[in-house]
């Protein structure tokens, strides 16, 4: 992504190394965000080398409002932490983010993209209007913990 497009004043752009210290406060500032050690500076910055064009935030007058984490493995793309400020949620920025992201993983062939949400947080029904859907019928996601900190 080499210019930032603009929504509802905000732009959007790549992510960089220096945003981490930004992103974070948003990230903890919001409920239904689950956040672990792979999301400490020295693995994000690693993420974001692996995936210039998928990793997004949205700026406001010089401020981080919003996130996009995707990740592209040759196949098949994964977003995480699609996060908006609370006091500018529903004016678009999220949509900008996940416009993005999706043409991005397009530009770069994937045919499908796949996210992870917690059944609590309620964010699950801005996914549903964008034609996200649970394949809890035929898919469920399993885990193994590889590294202990």
């Amino acid at each position: 992504m080499k210019d930032s497009k603009t929504t509802q004043d905000a732009a959007i752009r790549a992510m960089e190394p220096s945003d981490y210290d930004d992103i974070l406060v948003l990230w903890k500032s919001l409920p239904g965000m689950g956040l672990s050690s792979a999301d400490e500076r020295e693995k994000i910055t690693a993420f974001l080398g692996r995936n210039p064009t998928t990793c997004l935030v949205a700026e406001r007058e010089e401020r981080i409002v919003g996130t996009v984490l995707g990740g592209w493995d040759g196949r098949r793309g994964y977003v995480y932490h699609l996060a908006v400020d609370e006091g500018l949620q529903e004016m678009g920025i999220g949509t900008a983010l996940m416009d993005e992201v999706e043409r991005q993983f397009h530009v770069l062939g994937a045919r499908r993209i796949h996210l992870m949400i917690y059944r609590d947080n309620t964010a699950w029904a801005f996914y549903e209007k964008r034609g996200w859907f649970f394949r809890d019928d035929k898919i469920s996601l399993m885990s193994k913990d590889l590294a202990k900190k």
